[in-house]
């Protein structure tokens, strides 16, 4: 079994889509994979497959949706909106002034 029709039987099963949703590679990185799923009402989302850290974090994928989501509201206060049909694409490339170790006590 391809790893798209794997990943469609694991959303249906998991109940994150009713109905088997089209999942279609994106991109892979050195430690990760990312794959487009359309659910039956043609909804969009990335579901992300992480092998690997370069940081040595427990939970990778955590660190890196929580970083998106501070990008995410960063951009919101200053005027940015999301769109299902974007006209611009911005990519953000970001310095360290600090670390910070992000652990999930709940």
């Amino acid at each position: 079994m391809e790893i798209e029709a794997k990943i469609a039987t694991y959303l249906v099963h998991a109940g994150w889509a009713e109905a088997e949703p089209v999942v279609k590679f994106l991109a892979a990185g050195e430690y990760n994979e990312n794959y487009l799923v359309i659910d039956d009402l043609g909804e969009k989302r990335i579901f992300r497959i992480n092998h690997g850290t370069q940081l040595g974090l427990k939970n990778q994928i955590e660190y890196e949706f929580n970083v998106l989501k501070a990008v995410e509201k960063e951009m919101m206060a200053k005027g940015f909106t999301k769109s299902q049909n974007p006209a611009v694409l911005v990519s953000i490339f970001t310095k360290a002034n600090s670390y910070y170790n992000y652990v999930n006590t709940t």
